[in-house]
């Protein structure tokens, strides 16, 4: 008679679960590399017959004969090619101009608001502070009683005369 226990019944059950999750890992990946042996297999049927690069070839020499005679035969459209190369250049020189002269007016512009900034700071230090009404009062009421500035030009206009 055969005796098994229990734990290698479950020793057995798990050996099985882990062979049945590596050959379904298998077969997946088998299943994979058949699909891209299939599309490899139609890539490969592809010959370069079916590429029609000798009639597409053809055509761009065509295309490059015409412009030829075209050029050939109308000389004026060689001398506007040139006239429109020529003003492609002065466009970029341009560009080129306008891009340096912004560059500079930036910097400017910031030069501009750091010493706007430097002169409020600095003229802040030197604001004199309000006056109040009282300060105002007695200021005045020292000149009303001495005479004050008026005093001083009748003496300046009398003695010029």
């Amino acid at each position: 008679m055969i005796s098994v226990s229990l734990d290698e019944i479950h020793v057995q059950q798990k050996v099985a679960d882990e062979s049945k999750q590596a050959l379904d890992k298998l077969l997946a990946r088998q299943k994979k590399e058949r699909e891209r042996l299939a599309a490899a297999g139609e890539l490969s049927q592809v010959v370069w017959d079916d590429i029609d690069e000798v009639s597409v070839a053809g055509e761009v020499q065509r295309l490059q004969n015409q412009i030829a005679e075209a050029q050939h035969s109308h000389p004026e459209i060689q001398e506007l090619d040139e006239q429109i190369k020529a003003q492609r250049k002065i466009a970029s020189q341009a560009g080129s101009a306008y891009e340096t002269e912004s560059n500079k007016r930036a910097e400017a512009d910031q030069q501009m608001s750091a010493l706007i900034r430097e002169v409020e700071d600095t003229t802040s230090a030197f604001r004199v502070p309000p006056v109040d009404g009282d300060e105002l009062q007695l200021l005045f009421g020292s000149l009303r009683k001495t005479g004050g500035p008026r005093s001083r030009r009748r003496l300046l206009v009398r003695s010029r005369t």
